[in-house]
């Protein structure tokens, strides 16, 4: 009804959490390095529950529209990869390339599952290089946590697919050269800059 020749409304996009800062919003598998104790905000939380995001994501996938969620804790990426894995169950494999976009933390475990399940992981990499968020986000997690903070290396030697994105409008700027330097080095864009943290090394 609504499309186009420049315009496909293929896309549904799902936010399943917020962001790993002291706010606690992102769903994380381990609580917060800060979170003193407070059984409610120790490890965030997701925003649809996990068996209605699987009900959504298996129609989806059987209507043909691509699934996109906003997962940048560990527990939501989880969620995320869990919809996928149903659809596939359910459906099939469709030729649709459903994504979990952002991945500030991924375990290990959902690594290694990914390609398996036809699943894509979608980075940022615009919101690598220093911005006010960062030491947010350190403060929050930890330093043992950041060092596997949007672990780019580890999604592509996983052998699942995995694509920049821009989060536009979040981000001051859309210009893809930015987005491929920051990719690469980690660093300021503009060829010069430094490491973001001690330890952060790119991964």
């Amino acid at each position: 009804l609504y499309a186009r020749e420049r315009f496909r409304p293929d896309c549904i996009k799902i936010g399943l959490d917020g962001v790993p800062t002291e706010g606690h919003t992102a769903a994380m598998l381990e609580p917060y390095a800060d979170a003193q104790g407070d059984p409610a905000r120790a490890r965030g939380m997701l925003m649809v529950p996990a068996e209605e995001l699987q009900r959504a994501v298996i129609d989806f996938d059987a209507r043909g529209l691509t699934v996109k969620m906003h997962a940048a804790g560990d527990a939501a990426v989880r969620a995320g990869l869990d919809a996928i894995a149903a659809a596939r169950r359910a459906n099939g494999y469709t030729g649709v390339f459903h994504n979990v976009s952002h991945n500030s933390f991924i375990s290990r475990e959902d690594l290694a599952r990914a390609a398996s399940i036809q699943a894509t992981f979608e980075m940022s990499p615009y919101i690598w290089y220093q911005n006010p968020i960062i030491p947010a986000i350190a403060r929050a997690v930890g330093p043992e946590r950041m060092k596997r903070w949007t672990p780019v290396r580890e999604a592509i030697d996983s052998g699942a697919l995995v694509v920049p994105g821009s989060d536009w409008a979040v981000v001051p700027s859309v210009n893809p050269w930015i987005a491929i330097e920051t990719l690469v080095t980690r660093l300021p864009p503009g060829g010069q800059g430094r490491l973001v943290m001690s330890g952060l090394t790119p991964t």
